[in-house]
């Protein structure tokens, strides 16, 4: 059978679908930009409103009249992960299923990892005077539930002091201060006040911001200096795409290939609108 080129864009989006699938920091990323990802090296526009002056009126003055700036902001396509698979043709025969897929699929997925890193590595952006807990070199202990569930408080307040918007807001955090966080009272049942503090599924939301689990959390190693990230839906933007996809058969013997690259890039956009803590598992 012949591989077509409406084939491989099919493969390519279906790779790209099941990629997504497996982020946590990459689909907190937003993908308000213009352009097109042709490859490594794409140049993206993210339009940055920014708001208008509010001024005082007096009865009878002139109005003053402002234009508005859109505050554009580049970030370029500069991280590409790629694959390169075979298999020959006896064993893709008698095994079971189709080899080159299935591994294809595998290799997808464990490639997540490299893009997850860069955009946790994006926490550099965030400015000192948001770092709501911890230091390099000085994590903060987190010895109970009740600690856990009290740092987010504060990390929300964080935020509040910068106006950041309560709709969307996010944070990631590692697998074991996850469960105990899970371990707190409030997180499992609403408060007698009504607080809408539930549990959906793998998601816990606490004072109104979602909480994800990683494993790619940027840590010094697993848990010292691990570096909780909170932030909002307008934060962060990423752009992504499977370059290309290709199958092809070898020159030297029975056997099938396949190649991929996924190239991504992504940015801060509002840096100030995000929260840091720096924790130590004790």
């Amino acid at each position: 059978m012949t591989i077509t080129n409406a084939d491989l864009k099919i493969k390519s989006a279906k790779l790209l679908q099941a990629l997504r699938a497996q982020q946590v920091y990459g689909n907190l990323f937003n993908t308000d930009f213009v352009g097109e990802i042709k490859g490594i090296g794409s140049q993206l526009q993210i339009n940055n409103v920014v708001g208008g002056t509010v001024k005082k009126y007096i009865k009878g003055q002139k109005l003053d009249v402002e234009t508005l700036t859109d505050g554009k902001i580049d970030f370029i396509i500069d991280q590409a992960d790629y694959f390169n698979l075979t298999v020959d043709a006896l064993d893709e025969a008698f095994g079971a299923g189709n080899y080159l897929n299935v591994a294809t699929q595998e290799t997808v997925a464990n490639m997540t990892e490299g893009s997850e890193r860069f955009y946790a590595s994006k926490y550099t952006e965030i400015p000192a005077s948001n770092i709501t807990a911890g230091a390099v070199g000085a994590g903060y202990p987190i010895t109970s539930a009740t600690k856990a569930y009290d740092l987010i408080i504060d990390m929300g307040e964080t935020m509040d002091n910068n106006n950041v918007p309560n709709v969307g807001r996010w944070l990631v955090c590692p697998n074991w201060f996850y469960n105990m966080l899970k371990k707190d009272d409030r997180v499992n049942k609403a408060t007698a006040t009504g607080d809408e503090i539930v549990k959906t599924g793998e998601i816990v939301t606490v004072d109104g911001m979602a909480i994800y689990k990683s494993n790619f959390v940027p840590c010094k190693s697993k848990g010292v200096e691990e570096k909780l990230i909170a932030g909002y839906a307008g934060s962060a933007t990423r752009g992504d795409a499977i370059d290309s996809v290709e199958e092809y058969k070898h020159p030297d013997f029975f056997g099938s290939f396949a190649k991929g690259l996924h190239v991504y890039g992504g940015k801060i956009v509002r840096p100030t609108s995000m929260a840091l803590a720096i924790i130590n598992k004790a």
